[in-house]
């Protein structure tokens, strides 16, 4: 019973040690531009980041979270890289679930070396987020929905600048959160 309980600790310490180095000060997202598409019943949303390796050694995965109220709603997550023309570039992403907090950790094709730069796409895609919004209608008026989501990119690492841009099936907005700068 001892020896199992230590082989158990031993392979949770070099689970967590990994989930650790995953999460590295190394990487810096020096930009990450995020396209919400709510166009349809599905809400979509792709991000196009450029990680950088600041640190003295090599980088061979990232960590991309998923915030723990979305967790539910995604249906499909795929990562691959930003110049990838065929499916040479999806890159391998295995989920797990620590503190309530879905993460997927994505190892690159190659190693990323200390000063270098890579760009990677990220497309997730969520079922039950657009909320009718008055719940019920007459067949007269006009069904509303109501989408809510971050400002900014739930992320561990440091983001240098970063911008989010809506797509929506009309260009009539009730009301949206202003968050500075902002433009509708």
């Amino acid at each position: 019973m001892g020896l199992r309980l230590k082989i158990y600790l031993v392979c949770l310490f070099l689970t967590l040690t990994s989930f650790c180095n995953a999460t590295s000060e190394d990487v810096l997202i020096k930009s990450a531009e995020r396209t919400i598409d709510v166009t349809s019943q599905l809400v979509k949303i792709t991000h196009r980041l450029t990680l950088s390796n600041t640190g003295k050694s090599s980088v061979n995965s990232f960590n991309f979270h998923i915030e723990s109220r979305a967790q539910q709603k995604l249906s499909y997550f795929k990562a691959q890289l930003a110049d990838g023309k065929d499916s040479s570039g999806v890159l391998k992403a295995v989920s797990s679930t620590v503190k309530g907090v879905l993460t997927y950790k994505v190892t690159l094709s190659s190693s990323l070396e200390p000063g270098q730069t890579v760009k990677v796409l990220v497309g997730t895609v969520f079922t039950h987020n657009l909320v009718p919004h008055p719940a019920e209608i007459t067949q007269k008026e006009k069904q509303l929905v109501q989408y809510r989501g971050s400002a900014y990119i739930f992320s561990p690492y440091k983001i240098a600048s970063q911008t989010t841009e809506v797509l929506l099936s009309s260009s009539s907005v009730e009301s949206y959160t202003k968050v500075k700068p902002s433009s509708q």
